[in-house]
Parts: structure tokens; sequence; C-alpha cells
């Protein structure tokens, strides 16, 4: 019986040394009476250096206070009370997080200490945190969006009642005026018309500008190399930024899903580099192989900050990441202050996507 029980007791031995939780036990006073091997990777204390108060053991975090309180109702109740987390501050001052179960041990109908053990759920902490992060920021670009959404429409609304509208009416009463007069000399009419024309090609020029602004019809009608092409040319004309387009493959095979998704990618990075960098050159490299198509943008300007690429406020940054990553692509964006910034995607072909 005896060396049964040795046995046993062995292997409840090798169970707790060996297991990837902590098994401990406190005095009704919190001061703790066990810690299991595994103290070194939880705390950084070995564990004869572990036998003092559990909360000298915790960060300053509010969340704590819930679970000292817990642990305060186990022992005055002698119930156990249900699971919960704690932040621990371990020896070097890094901190991690753990899942606390524990029950109280009763004798009398007084709890003379607790049992318990702890579970690392750092990284499950992790994931969460940056999970909600995630969450946040596309609720953030989803309220961006609808409002850009307005005030694409607000801006149209306004071109064609204020651009279009006037020509209209001045149109309408021109030939207003004409229909009253029977006896309309020829050299008159001509000025009439030849006024009318030129507000008919002015309102055409307009419809265009609005068309284009909206939606390139280039992307649609040559595809997304003339686009890139009309968009540089158009971006250094009125930049006076220096664009210089390097291209390799057949960019005649890339579908529409991706060319608006490229193309729209790279006027978001053209309208950063206008309004933060502060360059005077931009190199652009978009490159097709058999399995992938690279855009690459890199100017010579200020550079920007971690923060500014992954903080709450990098809207514009998630916006492109995100129209990329919907067709499986990668987007990466790189800077060194003051030397530039490189935005890079890489996108799959369609024939090299597996579902």
């Amino acid at each position: 019986a005896e060396e049964a029980l040795r046995r046993n007791e062995e292997k409840l031995r090798n169970i707790i040394e060996h297991t990837t939780n902590l098994f401990y036990s406190h005095t009704s006073e919190h001061i703790l009476t066990y810690v299991s091997p595994q103290s070194k990777t939880f705390f950084g204390y070995e564990p004869e250096e572990a036998m003092i108060k559990w909360t000298q053991l915790v960060s300053d975090n509010p969340i704590n206070q819930k679970g000292f309180n817990a642990t305060v109702k186990a022992i005055e109740t002698g119930n156990p009370q249900p699971p919960y987390e704690l932040e621990l501050k371990k020896k070097d001052g890094n901190l991690s997080w753990v899942e606390v179960h524990e029950a109280p041990i009763v004798q009398n109908g007084k709890t003379i200490a607790i049992v318990g053990a702890l579970t690392d759920i750092t990284q499950r902490k992790l994931a969460e945190r940056k999970l909600q992060e995630s969450h946040n920021q596309l609720r953030s670009l989803a309220e961006r969006l609808q409002l850009i959404r307005e005030e694409e429409r607000a801006a149209v609304s306004r071109e064609i009642h204020d651009d279009l509208g006037q020509v209209l009416t001045a149109l309408k009463m021109d030939i207003s005026s004409m229909q009253g007069k029977k006896d309309i000399k020829q050299n008159e009419l001509n000025e009439r018309t030849d006024k009318m024309l030129e507000l008919i090609n002015s309102s055409i020029q307009t419809v265009k500008r609005i068309a284009t602004e909206l939606r390139p019809g280039i992307l649609d009608d040559l595809g997304l190399l003339p686009a890139i092409e009309w968009q540089a040319e158009e971006f250094q004309n009125r930049t006076k930024i220096k664009c210089q387009l390097k291209t390799e493959g057949d960019l005649d095979i890339i579908d529409d899903e991706v060319s608006i998704a490229v193309f729209r990618v790279f006027q978001e990075t053209l309208t950063n580099i206008t309004r933060h960098s502060n360059a005077t050159q931009t190199d652009i490299k978009l490159i097709c192989s058999d399995k992938e198509l690279i855009l690459e943008i890199q100017d010579n300007g200020r550079g920007i900050s971690k923060e500014q690429i992954y903080g709450p406020m990098s809207l514009g940054i998630l916006g492109m990441r995100e129209r990329v990553h919907i067709l499986r692509g990668e987007f990466d964006i790189s800077s060194k202050m003051g030397k530039g910034t490189t935005v890079q995607i890489k996108i799959p072909l369609r024939k090299n996507i597996v579902a």
C-alpha cells in the first residue's frame, strides 16, 4: 500500500512539474505557501523566492482588483468563485496575463487556504487586443468611406448645379430669345449659335471631367498601364514632382477587378505624396509576372513614422491595405525619416489563387 501511495505521489508530482500550468496555494492572508516549478516562467522567481503575498506579483492594472475581490469572497464564504484574469508583473518588469482557477480549503467551517492553477493567456490577450484594434480601425474606415461618399456626391451635385446648371440656363435663355424673333439676321444668328456651341462644348468638358474624376475612362478603354501613365503625367504636371515609370511583363492580362484596385492604391499613394512627403522625385515600378502583379511607388520625401503608418488615424493607408487584402494580396509600406517612403503591393493573378 505504501509503495502504491508512493507511486501515485510520484505520478502526481510529475504531472504538476511538467504541465504548462502553475499550481499554488496561499493562506487566508494571501501569503503563498506553495508554487510549482513553473514559477520561474510565470513570475521570473524560483519557487522559494515566491513565498510572499501573491498581490506583490501582479501589476497595478485596475482589473486585478476584481481578482482580489473574488479571492476575498472565496475566503469569506468558503465557496469557489468563477475564474478571473490577472495581469502579472514579472521580476524583470515584463507583464503577462493569466487565467486563475482556484478553490478554498475549508476546515471546521473556516477557510484555511486557497489552492489554484494559473494558465498563461498572454498570447490570447494580445490576439484579442489586435482584433479589437482591427475592429475599431475597420469601423473608422467605414465611417470615413461613408463621409468620402457623401463628400463626392456633394461635389458632383455642386458641379452639376454650378457649371452644367448655369450653362443649360444660358442655353435655354438664348433659344427662348431666338424663338420670338422672326426676322433675325444671319450674322446675329451665327453669332448666337457660336456662343451656344461654346456653352455646349464647355458642358461636354465638364461632363468628361466629372466622369474622369469618378472613374477614368482610359482605365476601361485602354487598361491599367495607360491609366497609370496618364495619372503619373497628370500628377507630375500638377505638382512638379518628377515621376519615373518602369514596367515589366505583359500588363494586358490584368483583369478589371485587379486593375481598379491597383489604380486606386496608386491614386491614394500619389495623394499622400502630395500632401505629406515634400518629395521632388517619385519612382514607380509596375511588374507583371506569371504569378503576381507588383506595384511599387518610392519617393524621396521626408518619410513617415511607424505611428503614422499603423496609428488609428492612418485610415487612408488602412483603406489601401484592405483593398489589397480583399484580392488576397500583400501590402507593405516602409519608411525612414528624411529618406522617403516606399509603398509596395503584390496581388496574385487570379489563375494562381487557391480557394
